[in-house]
């Protein structure tokens, strides 16, 4: 059984003081223990009493952890890479027991990251510290708050302090001194639980020597705490077992009595206490008779009249006068928690404060929030901090007004408790109104008010609104300019912060702008080398790759890695992050293979160094993973996210925001592979993880809601798409970023979607949506501004003919003096607006237009282009609408032709082009006479011959024309064409020349 030893300020009595363990890894014992004591007893004085066990390898029994571990109030250990990654008792037992009961822990992180080793990763896994906050006594960093400071707050958050102890010591009704072997510990600890199950014994307390060392002289510790004892009820409980009987032989081999035999028996004989001996063993009681002279015949533990048996004798001790006094409940049920004068029962500690927090006690409220906002002796429950802070801070508000402080950290404390309970809104509108109320009773540039100021931006970051976030960074920025300094390193944190909002917010240009400022401030207070220098450095090459300055990117972060390799090695943590973004920038700029033999090397070496199940590691292998989708390595992609995903759930767990983000690429990658159902399935899972986390208006939650919306887009599934794109544009408008480019997006989904479901109205209002947003955002003369006027001018044509005019007039005259008339963009307008004109019958209009819009497509394509070809038909076309009947059919007749010739004469256009000459010739024939049909006939053989196979569609039209308007001459005119093109076509006994012949005479036979 492992020896408990106490180290005390200048060897004071460890007795009723808060009990401190120190455990470590057995290496690190030398090293680290004297050091943090004298931490700890310089700034927390005499008031605690460290406990320890001399051999950190020596294993620890059930009694040492029942009682012995099971009665301290904090827990601290010195963080070395040997604790991490070493078997040790500490972690395994120590660490392991503290986290099971809730004990609170203080980690020291004593060994600095700059060897590779990545410390700090390894202490963040779940299965070591997690998210505990650790000190570190060697940090060099004059932006932080001090060591010691950070130290003497956690300290006093968790130790009673001396006052405190002593009002909950006077709150007993009375002691019993209790005297025991320091083997029967777990008998000791036995019979308080049950002395304090009896009715009436509850507020009892109970005093007995801790942990005595061997060697050490307690006796005058002894003699006093009975004393005390006789003063308040007199009563020496002596707990009985075969080990009280018990003698020893010294060194010089004389029998010796132990403790309780030789000096806490006698004394209180001598003194006239009442002794009540209590058997938890059975004991031969005539040997008891001659150690322990005149000694009383024990109550036995396990009789069932043990409680009645005490009761009596106690019963004039015990009172319950007090037990409706709300103070007097948090008093004894702080005993309780803490183990002041009683054994530790965290439940009925609980329980009590519970009591008095409910009848109004704010020292209980605060007490309460405090335990289930930090975990500390209960399970951690951030919905029950919040209940205990709000109510605490309504008592205040009550009791003291709000500009009390007490009342103004109430408030601070109910916002902090809002954001870890993911109540964003809630914390954001507790900050904004403690920050009206601090800035008014404190002023706006008092260091409370600018903390609330930070806490409020955090919220909103968390919350996923960095629009919001980021005006309160300008705000908090400009305050601390003015007080502070541009050096100051906490105005330096804030510019930083400040241009990461603005990267966040899309605003690149203003990110970069500050990056750069922020880079040269830290170079000129750091150095160049320095680390803050190097990560301010990174985020502006991250900066510049966003804004597609790649060489410049590329230039810098290898100049990081560089540094970065220098001023720690190749192989550390830091210079592997910054290793990870250069090979982002690379695959931005292409470079295939550049980038992936980066990735793989920063993966190789992060195995190597930091093992599989490092959090570096896994970035390592999410990046490679994403290098090979971009580039089509989707098996390779596939098989290193499945890796991340396994891995990112054993560190972090399934609903954690790593394994989340993990889980959205995964799912891609299955939809590139073809397997589009277990993709979408698992992004769908992705999707709603992120929403109990976070809430889906979150910026990751937003994010994941898009990829999902936009792959069912992708796979067919217009009507799934459009509702979550819908959605998207709902979030975006309840977030205030309705007027952002991704709102913009969604609509364009939407519209083309809706556009293919024929679901016109919802089509008609996302165009519409679009050219509102875009006009308000860019102005009338962005181009993207004037692409959604164009696509709303286009939807509402048929519905208000003449607003649809007006607006692609101006996106015409637009785009005509912004990218020129022959301009792709523009020329797509030209053709809506004289198709517009032309519809609306206002062919003056459309015509003029119409030969623009053929000489451009002759400059910028050629005669025989397509382009130009089916502008020549609009043209004739248009011709033809303002009843200039022979220029349209000599345009169309040049267009068929050219068609022919370029296109085919079975092409869809060409065919187009022959219908539409058949169509004019008959409108041609009844309003000009025949003569324009001769004429277009004429034109037609002089371009493509008499024979050629069209005229065996076109004559039969001519001719039928001509003899439905009564000139029977040209029909038969038409006919006696179309036979001579049979016979040169197919001869004389042909079928079809013989029906012609035989059709020709008929006609001049009449």
């Amino acid at each position: 059984m492992a020896e408990f030893r106490c180290r005390t300020k200048g060897g004071a009595d460890p007795q009723g003081k808060p009990r401190v363990y120190f455990t470590c890894h057995p290496d690190d014992f030398d090293l680290y223990f004297d050091r943090i004591c004298s931490d700890i007893f310089d700034v927390k004085g005499g008031s605690c009493a460290i406990y320890y066990t001399p051999d950190m390898s020596e294993s620890l029994d059930e009694t040492n952890l029942t009682v012995d571990l099971a009665r301290m109030n904090l827990f601290i250990v010195p963080v070395s890479l040997r604790l991490l990654k070493e078997p040790n008792r500490a972690m395994s037992v120590d660490i392991a027991y503290a986290k099971e009961h809730r004990i609170h822990i203080i980690p020291f992180l004593m060994e600095q990251d700059i060897s590779g080793s990545g410390i700090v990763e390894l202490y963040s896994l779940n299965q070591n510290f997690g998210e505990r906050q650790y000190l570190n006594p060697n940090s060099s960093d004059t932006s932080e708050i001090k060591y010691t400071d950070k130290l003497r707050k956690h300290l006093e958050s968790v130790l009673v302090s001396d006052e405190l102890a002593q009002r909950v010591r006077a709150a007993f009704d009375a002691y019993i001194f209790l005297s025991y072997r320091k083997k029967d510990r777990l008998y000791a600890n036995e019979l308080m639980r049950v002395i304090h199950c009896i009715p009436g014994c509850r507020d009892i307390a109970i005093w007995y020597d801790e942990f005595l060392t061997p060697g050490e002289s307690w006796r005058d510790n002894i003699r006093s705490a009975m004393k005390m004892v006789k003063e308040k009820s007199n009563l020496f409980t002596l707990l009985v077992t075969p080990n009280l009987l018990e003698e020893y032989l010294d060194k010089d081999g004389k029998i010796k009595k132990n403790f309780v035999m030789e000096t806490e028996y006698p004394e209180a004989k001598d003194m006239g206490m009442d002794i009540l001996p209590t058997e938890a063993q059975d004991t031969d009681y005539d040997k008891l008779k001659n150690k322990y002279e005149d000694i009383p015949k024990p109550l036995k533990l396990d009789d069932e009249h043990f409680s009645e048996a005490f009761l009596s004798v106690v019963e004039k001790i015990a009172k319950t006068e007090n037990d409706d006094d709300p103070e007097h409940n948090f008093l004894i049920g702080l005993a309780y928690l803490e183990g002041i004068d009683v054994e530790v029962d965290v439940e009925r500690g609980v329980s009590l404060i519970t009591s008095a927090a409910e009848a109004g006690l704010p020292e209980a409220m605060k007490k309460l929030y405090r335990m289930y906002d930090s975990g500390d002796r209960v399970e951690l429950d951030y919905d029950e901090a919040v209940i205990w802070a709000c109510q605490l801070a309504t008592h205040y508000i009550k009791e003291e007004g709000e500009e009390s402080p007490r009342t103004l950290w109430a408030i601070h404390d109910l916002g902090m408790a809002f954001t870890k309970a993911g109540n964003f809104d809630d914390a954001i509108n507790t900050y904004g109104n403690l920050y009206k109320l601090r800035a008014e009773h404190l002023g706006p540039k008092h260091p409370d008010t600018l903390i609330t100021l930070t806490n409020l931006a955090l919220a909103y970051i968390e919350k996923g609104e960095p629009f919001s976030a980021l005006g309160i960074q300008k705000q908090l920025y400009d305050v601390q300019l003015d007080t502070l300094g541009e050096d100051d390193p906490d105005t330096l944190c804030t510019l930083n912060n400040l241009a990461l909002a603005y990267g966040d917010c899309g605003d690149n240009p203003q990110a970069l702008t500050l990056f750069e400022r922020a880079a040269e401030i830290s170079k000129r207070v750091h150095g160049d080398d320095d680390p803050e220098t190097l990560r301010t450095l990174n985020n502006l090459a991250i900066i510049h790759m966003r804004l597609g300055n790649y060489e410049i990117a590329y230039k810098m972060q290898s100049e990081v890695c560089e540094l970065s390799s220098k001023a720690f090695s190749e192989r550390h943590p830091e210079t592997l992050l910054y290793l990870g973004n250069l090979a982002l920038i690379l695959k931005n700029m292409g470079e295939k293979d550049r980038a992936l033999e980066i990735g793989n090397k920063v993966y190789k070496i992060s195995l190597e160094v930091l093992g599989e199940k490092h959090p570096r590691t896994l970035t390592a292998i999410n990046n490679l993973g994403m290098y090979c989708s971009e580039f089509g390595e989707y098996d390779r992609s596939l098989k290193l996210y499945e890796r991340a995903y396994e891995i990112s759930k054993e560190i972090y767990g399934e609903s954690n925001p790593h394994t989340v983000k993990i889980v959205n690429n995964l799912a891609s990658t299955y939809v590139k592979c073809g397997r589009e159902d277990e993709g979408i399935s698992l992004l769908e899972s992705a999707y709603d993880t992120q929403c109990d986390l976070f809430g889906e208006r979150h910026s990751d939650s937003i994010s994941y809601l898009e990829n999902l919306a936009t792959i069912h887009f992708q796979f067919g599934d217009k009507e799934k798409s459009t509702s979550l794109f819908e959605k998207l544009c709902s979030l975006k408008c309840e977030l205030s970023q309705e007027k952002s480019k991704e709102t913009l997006l969604y609509l364009d989904y939407i519209s083309y979607a809706c556009d293919e479901l024929g679901e016109s109205e919802k089509k008609l209002d996302a165009d519409r949506r679009k050219y509102e947003i875009s006009l308000e955002m860019y102005g009338e003369e962005n181009p993207e501004t004037l692409r959604h006027i164009n696509n709303y001018a286009a939807d509402i044509r048929h519905i208000d003919p003449d607003r649809a005019i007006m607006l692609m007039e101006k996106v015409y005259c637009l785009r005509c003096k912004l990218i020129g008339e022959e301009d792709p963009k523009t020329v797509t307008s030209l053709g809506n607006l004289i198709t517009m004109y032309s519809d609306g019958g206002r062919h003056d209009k459309s015509l003029p237009l119409s030969k623009k819009l053929y000489q451009i497509r002759i400059r910028t394509h050629g005669k025989d282009a397509p382009e130009t070809l089916l502008a020549l038909h609009c043209l004739a076309a248009d011709y033809m609408y303002s009843r200039k009947y022979e220029k349209a059919l000599e345009l169309m007749a040049k267009a068929y032709v050219m068609r022919c010739r370029v296109l085919g004469e079975d092409d869809p256009e060409t065919m187009k082009s022959l219908d539409f000459i058949k169509s004019m010739c008959k409108v041609a024939a009844e309003a000009k006479g025949m003569t324009l049909l001769e004429k277009t006939y004429i034109t037609l053989v002089g371009h493509l011959g008499k024979h050629h196979a069209c005229m065996l569609v076109l004559l039969p039209e001519l001719a039928l024309i001509c003899l439905d308007c009564g000139n029977r001459k040209m029909g038969i005119t038409f006919h006696e064409r179309l036979y001579d093109l049979y016979l040169n076509l197919y001869g004389i006994f042909d079928e079809m020349t013989v029906r012609q012949r035989q059709l020709l005479d008929f006609l001049k036979s009449r």
